[in-house]
């Protein structure tokens, strides 16, 4: 049985501004996404019912429900498909690190399952925004900015984004990055952040523009 694979490469912000608040409630925002070589791997092989399993380092943190199934459930009603799909997720991007891992999965299942069941690309970009404001960017996996609530993208064509390097520096946090917790707290504020946060250790995501400056 042919078993089809797709990446899901890390995503990071260049930028990331706050700019207030749509009138759904979702933050505005200013942001360039770019995507890394590195990532996550999604494969799936034709099957009578959806189904998924996972390995890698960060397997095990994977609770509850997982956005790669709400992705391939979502696409499986929108284009009115019957066939299932047993995907399988190596996961190598850490959890809640702030480097789209759950986001990108999403969109490369997105992908992959568009290819398996044979329909068309536009039912995976209709779905992609329901699911999070930066699966659209993960969907399309380009440099971009992202307006809105960074589900507005621009295509950015910058030759020097492409080939940077970057290091991303994981010191295996026990707890999962606020993000929520990040955008609403200005660290200029005198008021302590929630006592939970203040013990998350944080994914520092270091992307220098000069290979120069890369630690």
């Amino acid at each position: 049985m042919i078993r089809f694979s797709e990446p899901a490469p890390a995503k990071l912000n260049l930028a990331l501004h706050v700019r207030g608040k749509l009138p759904d409630g979702r933050h505005r925002l200013e942001t360039v996404f770019v995507f890394c070589t590195d990532g996550d791997l999604v494969e799936a092989q034709a099957a009578d019912e959806l189904s998924l399993t996972a390995t890698g380092p960060f397997s095990d943190k994977l609770l509850g429900e997982n956005l790669v199934m709400k992705a391939a459930e979502e696409l499986r009603v929108r284009a009115r498909v019957e066939a299932g799909a047993a995907l399988h997720l190596k996961k190598n991007l850490p959890i809640a690190s702030g480097i789209g891992g759950g986001s990108a999965d999403a969109a490369a299942a997105l992908r992959l399952l568009t290819r398996l069941w044979k329909i068309n690309p536009a039912h995976a970009s209709e779905v992609a925004p329901q699911l999070g404001s930066d699966i659209p960017a993960c969907l399309l996996s380009l440099s971009a900015r992202g307006g809105g609530a960074g589900d507005d993208l621009t295509l950015l064509d910058d030759p020097a984004i492409a080939g940077t390097p970057v290091l991303l520096v994981n010191p295996r946090p026990k707890r999962a990055l606020m993000i929520p917790w990040l955008l609403t707290w200005p660290p200029s504020r005198a008021t302590e952040p929630p006592s939970e946060a203040v013990m998350v250790p944080r994914l520092i995501t270091l992307a220098a523009l000069d290979p120069e400056l890369v630690l």
